[in-house]
């Protein structure tokens, strides 16, 4: 038995041992980091299935604190919200693993009813990548949830849903678990047991099953490949943050770099892993049109200060196609290589080229007298590769420094924004969202032969 429920006073509480992101709640419990990256475990699976909308929404919400929750739209899961669960953060409050299980549960109780909705599922909350224990999750949810429906007046579903990550536990351990607790709360009552299915259910189960089964290994491994580049490019993003908090720690005492540190090596450990998987996966897949699309790489083009968020963003739905991302995050040092060479080589090696053109022309090259963008514009049209033009509007908002202030430079990029207008059909994009969102539209569409 995978499901059973509980009765408490006029409100319902469910143990379910399956996939949150099939539920039909109004809202879904996440557990994240404080940058809302959504980048392990539940989070990723959330994100994956429901799309685009979360991260945009999440990406103007942070960071946030340890053990806040944050609400955002929930894409297209059928619940009405997604409540963000932070389990992993800087712990100011020196709080321990339960004090957060607690707060975390309250909190999203109390948003359930203040939003006034009625159904609510939870994952086990930091019982994932924040590797809480998971007797303390489990315990001290049961407690806090327990509590609230007893107490409330309103008529509340409430759903756990089970999962153990390690493969140590069945479905009926946990379901045994909570009946030991369920007898220490004489309120409590069990509803009717769920009635044995008939022969055609039997039947229909085994053929939908059998349709499970018919997705053919090479796909699986496809689609895991593409979490995992997904899970690499938010690594790649935390990672920046992470070492933004390091070098704000050599000036401010009172920011613990020690601890700044571990977060460095984790995020390290945990990027190798996935590298490690990724390059095992590739190796395994045979397929010759597999293989073509998935060794499939984009450049992307901009310049950097000024669309730094915007390229964030942007990496993130690279990461849900079919594309390998590439663009100077990923260069790193090189001395034997002049710049100008170096992207010319790297815009050459892939498959598509995204130019992202805003207020600033960027470093001129003395040799060429060309920004690095122009330069990787002009070789991917020299190289014949498919190209994709975005092009910031006039009447966006942007800050004083995002602006080109030097004359030359200022000539320069007009008139290559000018060049541009002729020669491409081109996105005007306002905001990083409605950039990124663009974008993600438009490399689905794109065919490589």
């Amino acid at each position: 038995m995978k499901t059973r429920s509980y009765q408490f006073g006029n409100s319902v509480l469910t143990l379910r041992f399956g996939d949150i992101t099939e539920s039909k709640d109004e809202v879904i419990v996440s557990s994240d980091d404080q940058y809302l990256t959504m980048g392990g475990g539940v989070s990723a699976a959330i994100l994956q299935k429901a799309g685009n909308e979360i991260a945009i929404d999440a990406s103007q919400k942070v960071p946030v604190s340890l053990a806040d929750v944050v609400v955002t739209n929930a894409g297209r899961l059928s619940a009405n919200y997604l409540f963000h669960a932070v389990t992993i953060g800087r712990n100011e409050e020196q709080l321990s693993q339960k004090d957060i299980i607690e707060i975390l549960t309250k909190k999203c109780l109390s948003l359930l009813e203040n939003l006034n909705l009625k159904s609510i599922s939870f994952p086990t909350i930091g019982a994932g990548v924040a590797r809480f224990s998971y007797d303390d999750v489990a315990i001290v949810m049961s407690k806090v949830i327990s509590n609230y429906l007893l107490k409330s007046s309103r008529n509340t579903h409430v759903t756990i849903y089970l999962y153990d990550r390690f493969g140590n536990n069945d479905p009926i351990d946990y379901i045994n678990f909570f009946e030991a607790f369920a007898g220490k709360v004489p309120e409590a009552r069990n509803y009717p047991e769920v009635p044995t299915p008939t022969e055609n259910e039997v039947k229909k189960t085994k053929s939908d099953s059998r349709e499970l089964l018919e997705e053919t290994e090479e796909e699986i491994n496809s689609k895991r490949i593409l979490r995992l580049r997904s899970n690499l490019s938010r690594l790649e993003n935390q990672r920046t943050k992470i070492e933004e908090e390091y070098i704000d720690a050599i000036t401010d005492s009172n920011i613990n770099s020690e601890e700044i540190k571990q977060k460095l090596t984790e995020n390290e450990e945990f990027r190798l892993k996935l590298l490690q998987e990724l390059k095992e996966l590739s190796k395994n897949l045979n397929s010759a049109s597999t293989l073509n699309k998935e060794s499939s790489s984009v450049f992307l083009s901009s310049t950097y200060q000024d669309l730094r968020e915007h390229r964030e963003l942007i990496m993130q739905q690279i990461a849900r196609t079919a594309f390998k991302f590439v663009g100077m995050e990923h260069f790193g040092a090189d001395p034997t290589q002049i710049p100008a060479y170096k992207i010319r080589e790297e815009v050459k090696k892939c498959q598509l080229y995204i130019g992202v053109f805003g207020m600033r022309y960027g470093f001129i090259d003395q040799a060429t007298g060309m920004s690095m963008t122009e330069i990787e514009y002009r070789e991917a049209i020299a190289a014949k590769i498919p190209v994709l033009i975005y092009v910031i509007s006039p009447d966006a908002i942007v800050k004083v420094s995002e602006i080109e202030t030097s004359p030359e430079g200022k000539e320069k990029l007009d008139k290559l924004k000018k060049e541009l207008s002729v020669s491409h059909t081109y996105h005007q994009f306002s905001d990083k969202e409605d950039l990124a969102r663009q974008i993600f539209e438009d490399v689905k569409k794109v065919k490589i032969p």
